[in-house]
């Protein structure tokens, strides 16, 4: 018989990025890793895409 183990509380982020014509894999992951830390710094639960107003509004603040 196996024993329970209670995990407390799971969050669960996703970062989507999407495929260019030009891209290879380390650049479609870098972005896929950069919304996934979005996702997290906007309050963890979250799927966050390279398309959506959450990863736009991080990128334009890392260029100001």
């Amino acid at each position: 018989m196996m024993a329970k183990v209670l995990l407390g509380r799971v969050t669960f982020s996703v970062g989507v990025s999407v495929l260019k014509p030009d891209d290879d894999i380390h650049l479609l992951l870098e972005r896929a890793d950069a919304c996934l830390h979005a996702a997290k710094r906007n309050g963890h639960n979250r799927v966050t895409c390279e398309t959506g107003p959450e990863y736009a509004a991080e990128i334009q603040s890392q260029v100001a």
